[in-house]
Parts: structure tokens; sequence; C-alpha cells
């Protein structure tokens, strides 16, 4: 699910979204069983929230910690950091 410590609504609502979309792809939906219920919760907008949240970085503290890392690496290390950051 993405977000820590979930209830067991949270649990089984997310549960009936997965459902949902499994039947989705195959032409049906939670809905067209009755009395199934229906997930409660945009799941599509909380994947969204959740992955905003992943991809905000503070990215000068983490350039900072890079370069005081670097500072410990030995030749080698260094190598592979230099041809890996080369490549992308």
């Amino acid at each position: 699910m993405g977000f820590p410590d979930p209830t067991q609504e949270d649990v089984f609502d997310h549960g009936l979204y997965l459902l949902d979309k499994v039947l989705t792809r195959m032409g049906k939906h939670l809905i067209d069983y009755p009395p199934m219920p229906l997930p409660l919760q945009d799941w599509n907008q909380a994947a969204n929230v959740l992955l905003q949240d992943e991809l905000n970085h503070d990215y000068v503290a983490l350039w900072e910690q890079v370069e005081t890392n670097l500072l410990t690496f030995n030749a080698e290390q260094r190598n592979a950091y230099d041809a890996i950051m080369q490549s992308v």
C-alpha cells in the first residue's frame, strides 16, 4: 500500500481496489458482483500522493552527502562511481 501503519479498513479497502484492477483487466468490475463491497478510497490518487512524497527530496542536502562520502572512497570505489555517473 505504501503508507505507514495502515488500519485494517485501509488494508481491506486496498484489497478491494486491487481485486477491481484484476477484474478490470478481464472486462469486469466489482460492481458486477453484488453484494461485493466496493473500495471507498481513490487509491489511484493515494498512490500519486505517495509517489510525490517519495520524490520530494532536498537535493542540495543529498549532493552535500555525496560529496562528503566521496572523500571516503578508495580508488576502486571512486573508479566505479565515476564510471556509473558517466553512464547515466
